[in-house]
């Protein structure tokens, strides 16, 4: 399993509690979700968990997503923001 993140804190975090929980299959590492650092099909699975709001071209991040997947690979992606905050990048619907 890979995590990544943009920013040293969070993977810092992730290491912490990887440490304090005892988990040993767990790997993380600096990337950008729009130029991800894997081989086309590198993975079965790819989730995202309360990101997807933050990035700046969630195309490209979605095709990214999907480029490291095989034809029958998954992908999850869920997100949360408070109505009326949304990035600039991002609206509300009507």
């Amino acid at each position: 399993m890979v995590g990544i993140d943009l920013t040293i804190q969070m993977l810092t975090e992730g290491k912490r509690l990887r440490a304090l929980r005892g988990i040993s299959n767990v790997r993380f590492g600096l990337a950008d979700v729009h130029h991800l650092p894997f081989a086309i099909q590198t993975f079965h699975l790819v989730t995202c968990r309360r990101a997807a709001h933050h990035f700046s071209r969630i195309r490209d991040a979605i095709g990214e997503m999907h480029r490291v997947l095989p034809r029958v690979g998954a992908s999850s992606s869920t997100t949360g923001v408070s109505r009326g905050r949304l990035p600039g990048h991002l609206h509300e619907p009507p």
